[in-house]
């Protein structure tokens, strides 16, 4: 039945924009100064994609990055100051910039690998990952990337009908190599 599916929709969505949308004052501050100065329109149809752009512009990846920014009393104000980190670093710092402007987004990890097709994958802590899920009203929750250098920035987001994306960008120049994403079940939030 489309209206009890239609009316549980609407409670999930109740739920979601109740549990995703916190981000503590002083950095809600931090993140109205950035929506400020880059004219981040929360109404604009374009909004996820703008703040995709700018959090993978923002810093650089690299994994030898001062790790004092860990520490810092707000990692991720730390993270955009010092413009280096690691996948935890962008997701955390897309996470409270999505949420600043009203858009439910939630950090979530688990692992990227490169597989071949009937060829055992060891998958190892080194695949570790962090993206962000951003959640679009009646289509439910969409995957970000845009770790600077790690590629696969979503451009297109669902339609009534459709989704489309780019191709995948991989480290291997082999045409069999898929990128595979397992993801934690209980839909961890940061």
């Amino acid at each position: 039945d489309l209206g009890e599916y239609s009316d549980e929709e609407l409670e999930y969505r109740k739920f979601v924009k109740d549990n995703y949308l916190y981000v503590d004052e002083e950095l809600k501050a931090y993140m109205e100064s950035i929506i400020e100065t880059n004219g981040f329109d929360p109404a604009s149809t374009d909004v996820i994609m703008d703040v995709a752009k700018y959090i993978q512009n923002a810093a650089k990846y690299n994994l030898d990055y001062n790790t004092e920014i860990d520490g810092a009393a707000h990692p991720i104000i730390a993270f955009l100051t010092q413009q280096e980190g690691v996948c935890r670093h962008f997701s955390s710092a897309a996470t409270a910039l999505y949420r600043t402007l009203g858009i439910p987004a939630r950090y979530t990890i688990g692992f990227a690998g490169f597989t071949e097709s009937e060829e055992w994958t060891e998958i190892t802590a080194k695949q570790a990952h962090a993206w962000v899920e951003v959640y679009i009203d009646g289509y439910g929750w969409y995957p970000m990337e845009f770790t600077s250098g790690y590629g696969n920035v979503r451009t297109a987001f669902p339609t009534e009908t459709t989704v489309t994306e780019t191709e995948p960008v991989t480290e291997s120049e082999s045409e069999e190599d898929e990128t595979t994403v397992v993801q934690n079940e209980d839909g961890t939030d940061a």
